[in-house]
């Protein structure tokens, strides 16, 4: 991690044009709060955005166009909340919802049409994240669940889930045995009333919870959860259905040796003061991993190469 002074004059002069503002509006109120939002990855469709809100609506969007219209059309999706939307690769129809009814469910845009569900999580849908390179056509994704696990997920096959982390992130707050690396805080919120607190284990259920999981390149994956204060990159080529194995046939050693588990490749350690805190999203950019905290920070890493092959 490059330790460098976040350009605090930048912050400085950005500006909210109203005129850029875009409302969502439900079935129940006039004003309802979004959950998640995501832009088409299309090169000829970057205005394209998808917003999930909180009474499971989906709202197709284009920011290029005036105030006031551009809405382009709006569904519901799912009777509970939406809390992450995702573009499938590179299409400008289909579309990756996960909510609070346990369900991430595929969509058609251009018909507001359901193409399938998925169904495996016993808890909330977090988070979703397609794997880098697959075709526009369907391919493979995750998702991280309130339950504690992370799914992988393929839209070509009949049953879908292709993997499984079991127990991603289960117990309280942890300290890695590494050395935390070097953090370079870009961002520090003022703490809001009731926010930055530890999740103990066993508050709810959601002491486990999985609240993030992101590809970093097409074989590795980042999961941060809600209490032991780390984030975990895995690789998925050691990842199957019941959680070990190879996700991709591979030649076994031996027919006979049992499955290892699957283990994290890597542990970045919680960097800031005090106790650990639990994260609430992660976002992978040209090879920096942006972290928001429960700590009110956001934090940056710059994770190690796995090694080519796993183990």
């Amino acid at each position: 991690l490059s330790a460098r002074p976040f350009p605090t004059e930048f912050l400085s002069h950005l500006e909210l044009a109203w005129s850029d503002t875009l409302e969502v509006a439900g079935d129940v109120s006039l004003r309802v709060p979004p959950m998640q939002a995501d832009f088409c990855k299309r090169p000829d469709r970057p205005s394209l955005l998808a917003v999930g809100d909180e009474e499971g609506g989906v709202l197709l969007m284009d920011t290029e166009l005036p105030a006031g219209s551009g809405l382009l059309t709006a569904w519901r999706a799912h009777r509970n909340a939406i809390f992450d939307v995702q573009w499938m690769a590179d299409s400008a129809d289909q579309l990756l919802t996960a909510s609070g009814d346990k369900t991430v469910r595929l969509h058609s845009c251009l018909d507001r049409r359901e193409i399938r569900a998925f169904n495996g999580h016993t808890s909330s849908v977090k988070s979703l994240s397609c794997r880098p390179g697959e075709p526009a056509s369907g391919g493979q994704f995750c998702s991280s669940s309130r339950d504690g696990t992370v799914r992988l997920w393929d839209s070509r096959t009949p049953g879908g889930s292709v993997g499984v982390i079991p127990d991603a992130h289960a117990g309280g707050p942890v300290i890695a045995a590494a050395a935390a690396p070097r953090l370079d805080v870009r961002l520090h919120h003022p703490p809001l009333p009731g926010v930055g607190e530890v999740m103990r284990p066993g508050g709810g259920g959601g002491a486990s919870s999985v609240t993030c999981a992101v590809f970093i390149d097409s074989n590795s994956l980042a999961t941060c959860g809600a209490a032991d204060g780390v984030i975990k990159l895995w690789d998925i080529r050691a990842l199957s259905a019941s959680g070990s194995g190879a996700l991709t046939p591979r030649r076994r050693r031996s027919s006979v040796s049992a499955p290892k588990p699957l283990t994290p490749r890597q542990i970045l350690a919680y960097p800031g003061p005090g106790k650990p805190h639990g994260y609430s999203h992660l976002a992978f950019d040209r090879g920096r991993l942006f972290a928001s905290c429960l700590d009110s920070a956001v934090y940056e890493f710059r994770p190690l190469m796995l090694r080519p092959e796993p183990s």
